[in-house]
């Protein structure tokens, strides 16, 4: 498998969305492969969690602790497909060093259409469960 340098999330849910999107541009899978995928095969329809965050708007929410399972499957795919790093994630690296425990804190960088910013925060992995 393909693996990471570190556990810490670095994209907020929206950025996590917008990645599985792209994603599914150019690799055709359904939101229980998704789930298999990042071990979450329990329950009668194990795809509906991820079909639950997909769906949802915002920030990190009540029913995300698919969360940080899908950042995590999405920075492995920028690793496979041999992606650099964004400038904005080579700046939660750089601040995340300098802060105790070295977790990055995110904050969105999405502008909405009418062009103000969402201002969305959150520790990195913030409510998810194990």
């Amino acid at each position: 498998g393909v693996k990471m340098e570190n556990q810490h999330v670095y994209q907020i849910p929206e950025e996590v969305r917008m990645e599985i999107f792209e994603l599914r541009t150019k690799f055709k899978f359904s939101n229980a492969e998704l789930a298999a995928a990042v071990g979450r095969t329990g329950g009668a329809n194990p795809g509906q969690a991820v079909n639950r965050f997909l769906n949802a708007t915002g920030g990190i929410g009540e029913n995300m602790n698919i969360y940080t399972p899908l950042a995590h499957f999405v920075e492995k795919m920028r690793i496979y497909e041999k992606r650099p790093k964004s400038q904005k994630r080579k700046q939660l690296e750089k601040d995340a060093e300098r802060r105790p425990g070295k977790k990055p804190l995110l904050v969105s960088d999405l502008k909405t259409t009418s062009g103000s910013s969402r201002g969305a925060m959150a520790p990195a992995g913030a409510g998810a469960s194990a």
